[in-house]
């Protein structure tokens, strides 16, 4: 296995590593801040420390013998291996790279490490990225933390309504036309007048 890959992981994880006689890395919790000159608001973050002491820690054997599926012995010879490796490539070299972690530099008799620039490590915050344009609000002067927001003005919006359209005219109705008028009745003729009666002649005896 490629036990530096592992030191890596467990640091980014939060987790303590001890290196015999080297040193111990550590995690650090920075907290969140505002810049309020560039506007931008840090979440919290974790920095990677080194303190040149060891205490006897061997916990890293035991996460090797679960990875590995080895017994504890056999995880103390690779670990012993890995470390007198390191502190001979430190002596030659003078340096060793953790990843993108940083590098672990020989310095007189001791040890130091250097963290490589930009890296940002979760503090267990949900991996936040810095926000820009942050604004904040000073209420100092009132015991009521919501008044910054309470004497802001209402903002109405004004909604000029659309026009409405004209009717179209009606057209007036035509006139209608007018009845021919009923013909006046023929006058009836007058009637003939009747004959007078004759004179009847008298019989003389």
């Amino acid at each position: 296995m490629n036990i530096t890959e592992l030191i890596v992981e467990l640091l980014q994880q939060g987790q303590k590593v001890e290196l015999p006689k080297i040193g111990t890395f550590d995690s650090e919790v920075k907290n969140p801040h505002h810049d309020h000159a560039t506007g931008i608001y840090y979440p919290s973050t974790r920095n990677i420390v080194f303190n040149p002491t060891t205490s006897g820690d061997n916990g890293l054997v035991k996460i090797i013998a679960e990875r590995e599926c080895v017994s504890e012995d056999v995880a103390q010879q690779m670990w012993r291996n890995y470390v007198d490796a390191l502190t001979d490539k430190l002596q030659r070299s003078g340096e060793h790279r953790l990843g993108d972690l940083g590098s672990i530099t020989k310095v007189g008799d001791g040890y130091a490490f250097d963290m490589a620039d930009g890296v940002m490590l979760d503090a267990g915050n949900g991996n936040e990225t810095p926000l820009v344009d942050v604004v904040t609000y000073d209420h100092s002067d009132s015991e009521d933390p919501f008044a910054q927001f309470e004497d802001e003005p209402e903002v109405q919006v004004v909604t000029t309504p659309d026009p409405v359209p004209e009717p179209a005219p009606v057209p007036e109705p035509e006139p209608e036309p007018e009845p021919d008028p009923e013909p006046e009745p023929e006058p009836e003729p007058e009637p003939e007048p009747e004959p007078e009666p004759e004179p009847e002649e008298k019989n003389e005896p």
